[in-house]
């Protein structure tokens, strides 16, 4: 019995002394074939050192005797082959046959795939390493990110997602909140495929127009929102969406916009006579709190809207602006103030023949200086060429 004890205690000091020093492992236990494949691993990846990778492959086929089940020395193995010009892939494929834990076996077998110009086998690579090892997405992330806007690449990508593979919502979290990918590429992959993906990733639609729209790919974004959208829901020749304030719209900044904040911020009420949108300010300096995007081609308009100051300081101000949302853009082109003792409700503008076409209609607010807080209402807002 105490013979058997201190076997079996050495055994597993051996296998735990594995996880952190493989050499030390090796004393405690000669045919420990775990920490035999660790330290070759570590000869190379350890050290940096590729010259160890004969030495490695000798270790990795002394582990193998004692465990045929040790995907890291076959893989280990393929490294030498690849290295003395043998061909690597059948100890690639025993290493990933074993386990599709083993995220550098799947990195070489994705490249071999994108060399061999198979982008289907690729990705299917990639989601099978990403279903098996978190490891891996911190090296395929960053790698699909950049693929995805590669038209080819799109029907790959539509496949795998249309699966909805564990891994995706993180990847998706990943490409628009740290990579900032580009949300007109996403949008295409996604567009074929978004009735078949659960409800639960509806409200990215709203977060891909709203990213289009920030990259300046306006056109994109209308296209995807028109693709998504039942045109029975859209009022027929309207530049504004909504103007009588019927609803806030699912897909802002193409409807309305509306900002809440603590000190100020717009809402849309509705009530028996009709709906009106609703605005407050404690602020001295001016705040957006409303703003939709329209497309307007070069002629003659009139911008109006119905509403007034509730409640404000004498030199509080509401300011309605027509301008253009592009870069380099003519600015400003219309204004439309709403003062405490006076309201001009319509304006007549001109619009440019300029590249501009897509332009902000919004609304700022300010409380000016004193105690009172702003409160305003409007009951419409209207934009119309004028013929």
């Amino acid at each position: 019995m105490a013979a058997l004890l201190a076997g079996v205690t050495l055994f597993t000091a051996s296998s735990v002394m594995a996880v952190y020093s493989a050499p030390r492992a090796l004393a405690l236990n000669p045919f420990n074939a775990s920490a035999k494949a660790q330290l070759a691993n570590d000869l190379v990846y350890a050290t940096g050192d590729a010259r160890q990778t004969k030495a490695a492959a000798a270790l990795s086929r002394e582990a193998l005797d004692g465990n045929p089940t040790l995907a890291g020395a076959y893989r280990m193995i393929a490294l030498d082959d690849a290295r003395s010009g043998k061909p690597a892939k059948p100890a690639i494929l025993a290493a990933t046959y074993l386990t599709r834990r083993d995220y550098i076996a799947n990195l070489w077998l994705i490249e071999d795939a994108v060399k061999r110009g198979r982008m289907d086998e690729a990705m299917t690579d990639v989601d099978a390493s990403l279903r098996t090892s978190q490891r891996s997405q911190a090296l395929l992330f960053p790698i699909l990110a950049k693929a995805m806007v590669e038209p080819e690449m799109r029907p790959h990508f539509s496949r795998v997602f249309r699966a909805d593979p564990d891994w995706l919502a993180s990847f998706l979290g990943y490409y628009v909140g740290t990579a900032r990918g580009n949300a007109a590429a996403l949008a295409q992959i996604l567009l074929p495929i978004r009735k078949d993906l659960p409800e639960n990733y509806r409200p990215l639609d709203r977060t891909l127009i709203g990213l289009m729209v920030g990259q300046q790919d306006f056109a994109a974004a209308r296209a995807y929102e028109r693709a998504i959208t039942d045109p029975a829901t859209r009022a027929k020749g309207a530049i504004i969406h909504n103007s009588r304030f019927e609803a806030e719209g699912p897909y802002p900044p193409l409807d309305w916009h509306l900002f809440r904040e603590a000190a100020y911020g717009s809402d849309i009420e509705k009530t028996e006579k009709g709906n009106r949108l609703l605005v407050m300010s404690d602020q001295e300096k001016p705040n957006l709190v409303a703003r939709q995007l329209v497309e307007l081609v070069p002629g003659n308009y009139r911008f109006a809207a119905r509403g007034r100051m509730l409640t404000g300081n004498d030199d509080a101000e509401l300011l309605w602006n027509v301008g253009c949302a592009e870069k380099d853009g003519p600015g400003a082109l219309a204004e439309l103030r709403f003062a405490r003792r006076d309201a001009a409700e319509t304006t007549d503008f001109v619009v440019p023949a300029t590249p501009c076409r897509n332009y902000w209609v919004s609304l700022s607010a300010r409380a000016g200086f004193g105690s009172a807080a702003l409160q305003a209402e409007f009951q419409s807002v209207d934009l119309q060429p004028v013929r």
